[in-house]
């Protein structure tokens, strides 16, 4: 099963491209060759690699190739599995979920595992808007807002269930602007941009 795709930003012009995949069947998928495919923002990658997944388990898995960053921080395309022997469900061989990681204070790379940190909405926004995000575990999740600067300006921390939660935000406060919210799980970084007006 394919998860969804990471595109890592940071401060290189290209960025590094990742893809999630995760064995739902009841055997280890051990010695064969899995095809990997992406397109993102009209990029294509591909790579072939042989690694053990046993049932259950989360890969994450770099391409060799990176993409360009884009200006305006939007990625959208698909990451998929192309032809698996003795794969008995083929549907679920395909995700365009596209999440982008943003690095800004030198955090590490992208480690195996579902974190994932949506977009606000409404975006731009006034006084309050809605953050979804989803763990894998229940967990405690640290909330953070920084200013365009970098500089950290709200941090709270609250208990997650685990998979998909929300958590409002009140900006009523602060000035207008463009800010930058994160989430932070066991040293797990997720980053994403908002406009305030």
């Amino acid at each position: 099963e394919v998860l969804g795709v990471i595109v890592e930003e940071n401060a290189e012009p290209d960025c590094r491209v990742f893809i999630q995949l995760r064995n739902i069947g009841n055997l280890a998928l051990t010695g064969k060759t899995i095809p990997l495919r992406a397109t993102i923002n009209g990029n294509d990658l591909s790579d072939n690699i042989v690694r053990r997944l046993d049932p259950g388990r989360v890969a994450t898995v770099e391409f060799s190739r990176t993409i360009p960053k884009s200006p305006v921080r939007s990625y959208v395309g698909n990451g998929r599995i192309q032809n698996l022997a003795a794969d008995i469900n083929p549907a679920n061989n395909q995700s365009t979920h596209v999440s982008v990681v943003n690095y800004v204070e030198g955090m590490p790379t992208v480690t195996a595992g579902i974190l994932d940190l949506g977009q606000n909405y409404p975006n731009p926004y006034a006084h309050r808007t809605t953050v979804p995000f989803s763990v894998p575990d229940a967990a405690r999740v640290r909330f953070f807002v920084m200013d365009a600067m970098g500089k950290m300006v709200n941090s709270f921390e609250l208990y997650a269930a685990p998979g998909d939660n929300t958590v409002e935000l009140d900006m009523d406060n602060y000035p207008a602007g463009i800010y930058y919210y994160g989430i932070e799980v066991n040293g797990e970084r997720r980053m994403r941009k908002m406009i305030l007006r």
